[in-house]
């Protein structure tokens, strides 16, 4: 099954400073807030485009579990 994502948007709570930190880690940035999280104070949404081949979830996943299954633990982190 094949998806034409380009951007994959999430939410977390200004509670949750690792849970930001993380989204930031991994290349997703803030943005305004969407849908349900409009006017809500205590939400942070984030944002990352995915458009990039390279970059698709099912790439992600595939390097992944190349990774993986070659235990390389850094190669696997990285992605």
């Amino acid at each position: 099954m094949e998806f034409d994502y380009r951007t994959i948007c999430l939410e977390t709570g200004i509670w949750q400073p690792e849970a930001q930190q993380l989204c930031e880690s991994v290349g997703f940035q803030r943005m305004v807030a969407l849908g349900p999280y409009v006017g809500n104070s205590t939400s942070v949404c984030f944002e990352k485009d995915v458009s990039d081949s390279r970059r698709s979830p099912e790439s992600v996943v595939q390097r992944q579990l190349d990774a993986y299954n070659a235990c390389d633990v850094e190669g696997l982190v990285v992605t």
